[in-house]
């Protein structure tokens, strides 16, 4: 069945909308390593390395525990109070906390710098709310195919970011360009993005009603989530999912310059060539395969091909082996992504879509978070201990998801 060209019209703002927010999201990570880690950075230069890896675990955990807490939320809310106010309440302070991070760079303060990462996890529900937004108005046969079509250009975006983060961070190219000019540039990104949604996108869906905000709203919703049989078990394999995952992107970049000495511009090379693979495989691959496979089969495929790649990586002699895995590794984690995001929708009815995708946002974010404290720690003692997580986390996904159904 054709893609509805309506649908895809009335999603045009969203998709702008996504493409910017991963941009300035994207900037990030090649700055992010030489920022803590290099003798120019935000810290002094002799801050100890066991100080430097607690400090980079605690910037990645901040983001995906104030995602944890604030997802589920985001996510029920806008099935009360629609779609867009949500969008912009979360790309609103994404702004404010990219506006923080540029003075924690400017004054070297690294408590801002702390803060304006549990901002930006506080309101990182943008992506589950443009989810739930997408699946509105996708056929029930087609939900696959719709989410592939919404994550391209936001792989796009993130392909886009890292090369914009290792240019305007670059002061060989401009004198004054430094590490806070690619955070400002998202900042501004951030707030046009706001303007941009606020005039150009429609409502999806509304119903009347409201919810009360406070954080322990979270543990209650994630725990309804898993007092569900189906959602439950699927949950527990994208938990796992997510934890390799997590493991494998978060430390990636980390390892790039430890093991083979790359620099801001190689790892914004690198971090783009990532997000292009996983742009392919929301544009052609994921479209290609639902045409001829069940979705069963092809997330225990994938997953099963994602646990070979990050293999590759560890064993890799020369930068062009981890170039090869990567790739590998982001076709089939691009697959295996779509696949469960389909089946979580799958589980509910149109009246909890948001609350479902914020569920899923949030079982990523405690991922995310777990990870980031298993990196802060365990780099300090082995290069490649982090991998082995990530290769061990999938391959017990790969054996519990034979019992879905």
């Amino acid at each position: 069945m054709a893609i509805r060209y309506t649908h895809l019209r009335a999603m045009i703002p969203l998709f702008l909308a996504v493409f910017m927010d991963s941009l300035g999201n994207g900037i990030i990570f090649p700055i992010l390593t030489p920022l803590i880690y290099s003798p120019n950075g935000i810290l002094p230069i002799d801050a100890t390395a066991l100080y430097r890896a607690m400090l980079y675990g605690v910037m990645l955990g901040l983001f995906a525990l104030g995602m944890f807490f604030s997802t589920p939320i985001l996510g029920e809310m806008s099935d009360r109070i629609g779609r867009k106010k949500i969008l912009l309440f979360c790309l609103g302070g994404i702004s404010i906390s990219y506006v923080l991070a540029v003075m924690a760079v400017i004054t070297s303060t690294v408590s801002f710098l702390v803060v304006s990462r549990l901002i930006a996890g506080l309101c990182a529900g943008s992506v589950a709310t443009a989810q739930a937004a997408i699946i509105d108005v996708s056929p029930p046969e087609q939900k696959t195919k719709y989410l592939s079509l919404l994550l391209f250009p936001s792989s796009l975006g993130f392909a886009a970011g890292p090369m914009c983060g290792s240019f305007l961070a670059n002061s060989h190219l401009v004198s004054w360009f430094t590490y806070w000019t690619p955070l400002a540039f998202a900042a501004v990104l951030a707030i046009g993005n706001v303007i941009l949604l606020g005039f150009a996108f429609k409502e999806t869906f509304l119903r009347n009603g409201s919810i009360k905000l406070n954080l322990s709203s979270a543990i209650y919703l994630f725990s309804d989530a898993f007092s569900d049989n189906k959602i439950r078990h699927l949950s527990i394999v994208y938990l796992l999912f997510q934890l390799s995952w997590g493991s494998y992107f978060q430390y990636i970049s980390l390892f790039m310059f430890r093991r083979f000495d790359y620099d801001a511009i190689h790892l914004g090379y690198f971090m783009t060539f990532i997000a292009t693979s996983f742009a392919f495989t929301y544009l052609y691959l994921i479209p290609l395969l639902t045409q001829y496979f069940q979705r069963m089969p092809l997330l225990r495929y994938s997953l099963g091909f994602n646990m070979l790649s990050i293999s590759i990586v560890m064993l890799a002699p020369h930068p062009l082996w981890v170039w090869v895995g990567t790739f590998l590794n982001a076709l089939s984690n691009g697959l295996a992504y779509s696949v469960i995001l389909s089946l979580f929708s799958d589980t509910v009815g149109s009246d909890k879509q948001g609350w479902i995708m914020g569920v899923t946002a949030a079982v990523n974010a405690l991922s995310f978070a777990i990870t980031a404290i298993i990196i802060g720690i365990l780099n300090i003692f082995s290069l490649y201990l982090p991998l082995y997580i990530a290769t061990i986390a999938v391959a017990w996904a790969v054996w519990l998801s034979q019992r879905l159904r």
